[in-house]
C-alpha cells in the first residue's frame, strides 16, 4: 500500500508506514497466555531475542518522517523474525 500510494502521491506527497511485530504494550496485560507463548518464540528464535517497546515504534515512526528523500517504505518492527 505504501508503495502504490507513494506513487499515485508523490512528490507533493510521501507515504510511508510501519510494520510492527511484537511490541510489550498494555493490552498484552489481558492475553498473558498468548503474550508468553509469543514472548517464548521470539526468545528462541529471533535474532534480536526479544519484544519491541513503543519507544522502538515511535523511533521507526520519527525516522522516516525526517529522511525527506523517503517514500513508499514499510520497515517491520519484529527483531529480525522475517529472517528466523
Amino acid at each position: 500500500m505504501p508503495r502504490l500510494l507513494a506513487t499515485q502521491l508523490g512528490p507533493e506527497i510521501r507515504v510511508n508506514a510501519v510494520a510492527p511485530g511484537l511490541i510489550e504494550t498494555p493490552w498484552y496485560d489481558r492475553a498473558e497466555e498468548v503474550w508468553e507463548n509469543s514472548c517464548a518464540w521470539i526468545s528462541a528464535n529471533a535474532p534480536l531475542r526479544g519484544v519491541g517497546s513503543p519507544l522502538d515504534v515511535a523511533e521507526a515512526v520519527a525516522s522516516p518522517a525526517r529522511a525527506a528523500y523517503t517514500t513508499g517504505d514499510a520497515p517491520t518492527l519484529e527483531g529480525g523474525r522475517h529472517v528466523a
